[in-house]
């Protein structure tokens, strides 16, 4: 077909035949209408770039909004005007494919967890990425990082509106992540500048009482599973959830009764020591050794599925208190079993620096006291051989299972 000026007319009333037919335009060399069998308008621009012999052709758009034929001329002069530069508008429309595929949200989190938490938050970044991959990559999707705006944030925090706590956490690894992303220069500014998060949660008070530490003890011999064992575990060390389930065998000296605890893994980024009493070695030694972790169905990586495992702990509670004639317990969490060990510890009338201490809280391991440095360990030991004792006459008779 001969070179006519591309206009409204000439495409309207350009028809499909068997094969692609293409329309050239007189005025811009290169700049083409593409019409496939299907009767499909497409916009392209055909060029040769400097130091290669053959032609290469990009794809303007589809014929309709936006791309009318003066805005699709108008993009094809900007092509034409890289090309004239020595420039090749197919390898920079790859380059920057290449570019947003790195910065999409979700490809983003990913070199965030890898690269960032590790490093900079062992401990709390595993829930750091937990809530990201959860909450926020769902809602952004693949969009690019550097197009979310202080709008978009906050139509999450809308979304998450009813979980305090999952909001505010959420909130607060996002902030850190547009924070990295823009010391990186990914982003001009993070879209959280300024922005308010989500009210604090209020302290939890949940604890168990005896009768309820017995009920949950019992009611957790009937699960076939590792995380029964951490339940159990949990309430005999007092120690964070993680720290427990993501116990290595290399970690253990069973013969020393002592478990170290690198600083790494610690939220107070202090290296600690947990005495084993003969009820958590109990524990620890029903769990067969069959990879690197000790409270693990493949031994491959710690406990997985919480929310599940302890829905089926719910279960197995609620059934049991009907059994025995009593209450049915009101709502608890893992989390309440560290605060349970404390107040127990308590009530024995252990020494609070000293239960502070066993449960390694970061005010007490903190360097706020230079020149003090015992670290109590004879009285931790003590401290928790006390309270398993306690504990022993509370679950008995399945103490004996």
């Amino acid at each position: 077909m001969a070179k006519v000026k591309l206009t409204k007319r000439v495409v309207d009333a350009a028809q499909p035949s068997e094969v692609d037919t293409f329309v050239w335009d007189s005025e811009l060399a290169g700049f083409g209408l593409k019409v496939t069998p299907t009767g499909r308008k497409v916009y392209l621009y055909q060029y040769r770039a400097r130091g290669v012999n053959s032609t290469s052709r990009v794809t303007i758009g589809r014929h309709g909004s936006p791309f009318t034929v003066d805005a699709a001329r108008k993009e094809a002069e900007e092509l034409a005007y890289v090309v004239k530069r020595g420039g090749n508008p197919q390898q920079q429309r790859k380059a920057r494919a290449a570019e947003a595929s790195t910065l999409a949200f979700d490809a983003y989190v990913d070199r965030f967890v890898a690269d960032y938490l590790p490093v900079n938050q062992p401990s709390s970044g595993k829930e750091a990425a937990r809530l990201l991959k959860r909450e926020a990559v769902p809602f952004f999707r693949s969009t690019p990082i550097d197009e979310i705006r202080k709008r978009d944030v906050t139509a999450l925090m809308d979304k998450l509106r009813g979980k305090q706590a999952t909001a505010r956490n959420t909130a607060g690894a996002l902030r850190t992540l547009f924070g990295w992303a823009a010391k990186r220069g990914d982003i001009e500014t993070s879209p959280m500048n300024d922005m308010e998060l989500p009210k604090k949660v209020p302290h939890r008070e949940r604890f168990l009482s005896d009768e309820e530490i017995g009920i949950v003890w019992r009611a957790s011999l009937r699960i076939r599973h590792p995380y029964s064992s951490l339940v159990r575990a949990l309430l005999i060390c007092g120690q964070r959830r993680d720290e427990v389930a993501e116990m290595p065998w290399e970690e253990l000296d069973l013969e020393g009764d002592l478990w170290s605890v690198p600083a790494q893994r610690m939220k107070a980024k202090r290296a600690h020591t947990v005495a084993l009493t003969s009820m958590m070695k109990a524990e620890i030694d029903a769990q067969p050794a069959i990879g690197e972790f000790v409270f693990s169905v493949s031994g491959k990586k710690p406990i997985a599925n919480w929310s599940y495992s302890k829905r089926k702990l719910d279960k197995e509670v609620r059934k049991l208190a009907i059994e025995e004639g009593v209450n049915d317990l009101s709502p608890w969490r893992l989390h309440d079993l560290r605060r349970t060990v404390s107040t127990g510890m308590q009530r024995l009338g252990i020494d609070r620096v000293v239960i502070e201490r066993v449960a390694a809280r970061k005010e007490a391991m903190g360097s706020g006291e230079p020149y003090n440095r015992y670290d109590f360990s004879a009285e931790r030991r003590e401290a928790l051989q006390r309270w398993t004792d306690h504990l022993a006459t509370i679950v008995a008779p399945s103490q004996a299972s």
